[in-house]
């Protein structure tokens, strides 16, 4: 009797075989979103590489940093110092840090699109720019004017609320920070300051400073409304630019509220709380400092070593007023009770970040 041979395979080694595909499945996937990672990491790091050089080689033209918001005179280049035009009200051709520093990321050609609306109101054209958007973020193709990068703004421009004393303050101390507010307006009412590198190697040092940074909740880098028409941004510290707190009523601990931290949540009041830097890589964001190196920084650093490379000068860094507080209290957070605010007594230290 001849035997017949057996074809195809019995159901045990079916189902064994797609669990050993399951189980390689499984292996695979992780290692394949790792390295997707590994790539968006290193491309986002290259933009802010990009972006970082692009604000130096301002600073060198100009000897300052440009503000968060800044403007310019349409026939005059524009100097050292504060602009000589001085209105009295906020200008119609202010715009956000990056149209300053368009030449730089040579962009000649959106740079003189911009100054010919600033000089007759000559229609922007939108154009996407992709060193400015982390390819991690939400998909690029749809934020023509998309920004994932925002700047060292130091601390917040908002109303702020001490043991129920109102202060409404619009301004920022040059230590606190490095980006502030140059709307000629602002210039006029607030003094607001000019940061150089001069001023970063004297004190904390530019290696020390962080000048960029990501955010997911940032806005965009110039606003259009539905018929196509460029925005005048009123209050664009959010948008464009990243800030760090103090205590809530200067009593701590840092920081005020679980938004502020780095990766922080979401928040119902965005103006304040989500101006912090916030990316989809996995446990931190990668910054630039105002030397222009570029790297990962954790979140789960302390909330002070975080105030402290943020601000440019942490020895003489404060909030707005002088002096103490009705409560007794500095207004940064005193931790040790020696009467003397943490931020302005703490050295930083490279291993804690």
């Amino acid at each position: 009797m001849i035997a017949l041979s057996r074809r195809g395979f019995t159901l045990v080694e079916l189902l064994v075989v797609i669990t050993i595909i399951g189980m390689l499945m499984a292996l695979l996937l992780p290692a394949v979103q790792a390295a997707r990672e590994a790539g968006r990491r290193a491309t986002c790091s290259n933009n802010q590489k990009q972006v970082s050089l692009a604000l130096i080689h301002y600073e060198s033209v100009h000897e300052h940093f440009p503000g968060y918001r800044d403007s310019w005179l349409p026939d005059l280049e524009r100097q050292p110092g504060p602009p000589p035009r001085l209105g009295s009200a906020p200008t119609n051709d202010s715009f956000s840090w990056v149209v300053m520093i368009l030449p730089q990321l040579e962009r000649n050609d959106l740079y003189k699109n911009w100054q010919d609306f600033a000089r007759s109101g000559t229609p922007i054209q939108q154009v996407s720019m992709p060193v400015l958007l982390c390819p991690s973020d939400d998909d690029p193709a749809d934020k023509p004017n998309g920004l994932s990068y925002v700047v060292n703004a130091g601390i917040d421009d908002n109303v702020r609320n001490y043991n129920s004393n109102w202060q409404v303050v619009k301004t920022d101390y040059v230590q606190n920070g490095i980006f502030f507010d140059h709307d000629p307006y602002e210039e006029l009412v607030m003094g607001n300051p000019y940061v150089s590198a001069d001023f970063l190697n004297t004190h904390d040092g530019a290696s020390n400073t962080l000048l960029l940074s990501e955010n997911l909740d940032s806005g965009d880098w110039c606003k259009f409304n539905a018929a196509g028409n460029y925005q005048e941004p009123t209050q664009q510290e959010r948008e464009v630019a990243f800030i760090w707190h103090d205590a809530a009523n200067a009593a701590g601990p840092l920081p005020a509220k679980p938004e502020h931290q780095i990766n922080g949540r979401t928040s119902s009041y965005p103006y304040e709380d989500e101006a912090r830097p916030k990316s989809y890589h996995p446990g931190g964001v990668i910054v630039a400092f105002a030397d222009g190196r570029v790297q990962f920084l954790s979140e789960n650093i302390t909330y002070l070593t975080y105030c402290l490379l943020m601000s440019s000068n942490g020895e003489k860094a404060c909030v707005f007023g002088s002096g103490l507080y009705p409560n007794g209290k500095p207004p940064i957070y005193d931790g040790n009770a020696n009467g003397v605010p943490d931020v302005r007594e703490t050295i930083l230290d490279p291993k804690d970040y």
